[in-house]
């Protein structure tokens, strides 16, 4: 991590080494008694050099004593407890930070509590208090004091670049608007972020990047006034918060010195890094009249300049478009949306279009975004792909398409669970391996992936080297959308697909497009010649799966069949819809039992209730929607 490099102002000097005795001030509120001296001498005597006692009587002398000379502690004499109280008290106002002890001449535990409340650190009897009794109280009060300003320098300080954080902040940028108030002259709220920090982390490790981070932070404050706040947000975010401005315009002057600084190499052992950064400005009053407004204001044209092209910035502007507002914060929630765990798998069943069972699942990745429920990934996949999260996604997936397998396997069901891999997933995640560790107690056919046409027909040379290996692992390819593009016959021989799927796009134009019929009858044949069954996607219509059954399709899925359901409620499903058949003598996969209105439990039977929408099964008569109480038996040959 390193050490800060920076350190905040402290509100009281630093605690003397132990070589170096402590200042203490024994300030006698009222008149001297006769004993102080004594008292003065056994403390020093008990100190054993540690503590170094001044006295001054008077309050008004101390207070002055104070302004000229700080020390780290207070003894505070007085005969009686209201003149203690008092004196507390003024101490308190013109020191706040000054650790005081009570020493009285009657304290008893109402009167010590109550002086603990006003801001004592302790009370104390002159009776019952000796030199060692009072060193010990001095002694603790000092520690108790070091570790109460050492909690709050660590709360508002970033560890690792000893900026102030986002709690640090809060107070000078809340200084800062009401001097500009004031005075009626500008402030400004620069927001750097920097352009692909992830790739330092992913490439040299998270230490290399900790020390590019303490390098740009200090490049940041060497070209700051001293006057400007620097605080680091988290990650890679720092802001300068630029006061008495005459001119907002200044604030371009040291956005182009930011940008220039971030742009130079970094050393990392013994390699030069280029990065870039872009930077946002917001101006106060204009983009805000809050500490909030600005910082977001200002994160908001950080974003247009990378939109712009990166290693630039960007003042704000109010006509930013809605698109590109809505795309900011689509990023944003999308960076905490991975740690959040928001994203979750969905399972939708694929039918046998004549018979009645169940020939696979899909798993579809949902986002559950706060604020905007349920979004399919048509909604943020792109966006998640731009922002580097391709990688994180596939691992996610992986890792739950494998524990929703293994559950289905344990309830005895054998239905394969096919995911969805993009071309930049392949690209960015670690498939293989991810893929043969979720495989190693399921076996291959557990889990087959579904790839478009543009990955089918992609000659990238790892795209080709991903798939011809997990290919070489046994596991099955599906081709999704097939008809939406001009596709390879060649790349289709290759990976030798487990299934074709029809384009949903040609599903909506059944039954009356000709050319929907054209393009699926050829699909079909193809299939046919590649010994791959072909499955209709996109089915919402009675006509559509009659079609599509009628074309070669041998098995259909839809809304029409049922919806995408998430896990617990996937299993739930099966349960009502299936039972898994296991043996050699039997057809692989779970097979739909025939289904009929409910009969009193007979035995080898399982009662289930699911109060679901019913999807519409060949061969079960069923009714097509509401409520039903089904007996699911053994399969019937």
């Amino acid at each position: 991590m390193g050490s800060p490099l920076f350190d905040l102002p402290r509100s009281r000097p630093r605690r003397p080494s132990r070589r170096e005795a402590v200042h203490v001030l024994h300030v006698v509120a009222g008149h001297e008694p006769a004993d102080a001296t004594l008292l003065d001498r056994a403390v020093s005597d008990a100190a054993r050099g540690r503590l170094r006692l001044d006295r001054v009587v008077g309050l008004g002398r101390a207070l002055a004593r104070l302004d000229a000379q700080p020390c780290a502690l207070v003894l505070l004499q007085a005969r009686h407890l209201d003149v203690a109280r008092v004196a507390l008290g003024e101490l308190r106002h013109a020191h706040p930070a000054l650790p005081v002890i009570l020493l009285t001449d009657a304290a008893d535990e109402t009167a010590a509590v109550a002086a603990v409340r006003a801001g004592a650190e302790d009370c104390l009897s002159l009776a019952d208090a000796s030199g060692a009794g009072l060193v010990r109280a001095m002694l603790c009060a000092l520690e108790r004091t070091s570790h109460a300003a050492t909690l709050r320098t660590q709360a508002v300080t970033d560890p690792l670049t000893g900026l102030a954080n986002r709690h640090g902040l809060q107070p000078s940028l809340d200084h800062a608007l009401a001097m500009a108030r004031r005075t009626g002259r500008s402030l400004a709220m620069l927001f750097l972020d920097l352009d692909g920090f992830k790739s330092v982390n992913d490439v040299h490790g998270h230490e290399a990047g900790d020390r590019v981070l303490q390098e740009l932070a200090r490049r940041i404050v060497s070209r700051t006034r001293d006057m400007d706040t620097v605080a680091r947000l988290g990650g890679d975010e720092f802001v300068v918060v630029m006061e008495d401005l005459a001119d907002p315009r200044f604030a371009a002057t040291l956005a182009r010195k930011l940008v220039t600084a971030a742009s130079a190499p970094f050393d990392i052992q013994g390699h030069a890094v280029t990065l870039t950064a872009s930077v946002g400005i917001s101006v106060y009053p204009n983009d805000g009249e809050d500490a909030a407004a600005l910082i977001r204001h200002a994160d908001a044209a950080m974003y247009a300049a990378k939109a712009a092209g990166k290693h630039q910035f960007r003042y704000y502007r109010a006509q930013m478009n809605e698109h590109s507002r809505a795309r900011i914060v689509l990023d944003q929630a999308l960076a905490q949306a991975v740690t959040r765990d928001e994203f979750e798998l969905h399972y939708q069943p694929v039918w046998h279009a004549a018979e009645p069972r169940i020939v696979a699942c899909e798993a579809l990745l949902r986002w559950r975004r706060p604020g905007h429920g349920l979004q399919a990934p048509a909604a943020f996949i792109a966006a998640a792909e731009e922002a580097q999260l391709a990688g994180p996604l596939t691992a996610k997936v992986i890792a739950d398409v494998a524990v929703t397998a293994r559950r289905m396997r344990e309830a005895g069901f054998t239905v394969p669970v096919s995911l969805n891999l993009s071309r930049r997933q392949l690209l960015e995640g670690d498939v293989v391996a991810r893929m043969r560790q979720a495989l190693s107690d399921l076996g291959p056919s557990a889990l087959q992936i579904e790839i478009g046409e543009a990955v089918l027909t992609s000659d990238e040379p790892r795209v080709v080297r991903v798939l011809d290996a997990l290919i070489g692992m046994g596991v099955p390819v599906v081709v999704d959308d097939f008809g939406s593009g001009a596709s390879s016959l060649r790349a289709l021989n290759r990976v030798r697909p487990a299934a074709i799927k029809i384009d949903g796009a040609l599903t909506r134009d059944l039954p009356d497009s000709r050319d929907a019929v054209a393009i699926v009858t050829a699909v079909a044949a193809m299939a046919r010649t590649l010994g791959a069954p072909v499955v209709g996607e996109g089915v919402e219509t009675e006509a559509q799966a009659h079609r599509l059954r009628a074309l070669g399709c041998e098995a259909l899925q839809g809304y029409f069949y049922g919806h995408a359901l998430p896990a617990d409620e996937w299993l739930a499903y099966l349960r009502w819809a299936c039972t898994a058949v296991v043996g050699t003598d039997r057809p692989s996969g779970p097979q739909l039992a025939h289904v009929r209105p409910a009969t009193p439990a007979r035995q080898g039977k399982a009662t289930w209730s699911m109060p679901v929408d019913l999807p519409r099964i060949p061969g079960a008569a069923l009714p097509k929607r509401g409520r039903a109480r089904v007996v699911v038996g053994p399969f019937r040959n």
